[in-house]
């Protein structure tokens, strides 16, 4: 029947004396409920390990794993000390906030897509009005965007919209580059080129046409 271990004038303790043995709680291979702390109040549930390993649903049968709530102010964190911390699925990996997601090092860099793997990688591609910043206006900061053998697209989709390279403020250098290939300008409209300065074309392997 129901077997209850109460105590109204001290704590409740299981295994507490100083004996390397095991302690095991719901290990029967039968289906159960296992409940441990309540929600009342100030009610806290504390974990502790040694140097040995904390395991949560690493199980190998189908089940699901969750941790915090999703219900009021419920702050979740997850700490890794000077360890690693890793994520690893097998699926899909969703990260969604109803606030703001931010992912930060202040000791190395912060990689995204860094293995050697032929997937793709997405950035703002939901289909709604965003605006997309990469990189800062401070000092020397940089913006490197490299492409192999495939190509280097700049707001080619179909919609209508303004496409802008480079700055008119400052000393505000732009350089365009084709190596040994052709370098192509096609406007459906006005081609306007205007320039303070001097405008110089010149080849030095072919006719100017």
């Amino acid at each position: 029947g129901l077997l209850t271990l109460d105590s109204s004038g001290g704590a409740i303790s299981i295994g507490a004396d100083a004996v390397a043995q095991a302690i095991n709680l719901g290990t029967g291979a039968a289906a159960r409920a296992i409940t441990v702390g309540n929600v009342t109040g100030a009610t806290s549930l504390v974990v502790n390990v040694g140097t040995g390993t904390l395991d949560l649903g690493i199980g190998a049968t189908d089940h699901v794993t969750r941790i915090g709530s999703v219900t009021g102010v419920s702050p979740f964190t997850a700490q890794a000390g000077t360890g690693t911390m890793a994520f690893t699925a097998g699926g899909a990996f969703d990260v969604n906030a109803t606030g703001a997601v931010t992912i930060d090092s202040s000791g190395g860099t912060i990689g995204v897509g860094t293995d050697a793997v032929a997937q793709n990688i997405s950035v703002g591609t939901g289909a709604a009005a965003r605006v997309i910043t990469i990189g800062n206006a401070t000092g020397a900061t940089s913006v490197v965007v490299n492409a192999g053998t495939g190509a280097a697209d700049f707001a080619a989709n179909a919609t209508d919209h303004t496409t802008q390279v480079g700055s008119t403020t400052g000393v505000s250098a732009t350089t365009l580059r084709a190596g040994t290939g052709a370098m192509t300008f096609t406007a459906g409209g006005i081609f306007d080129v205007n320039a303070v300065g001097a405008v110089t074309i010149d080849s030095t392997g072919a006719a100017l046409g």
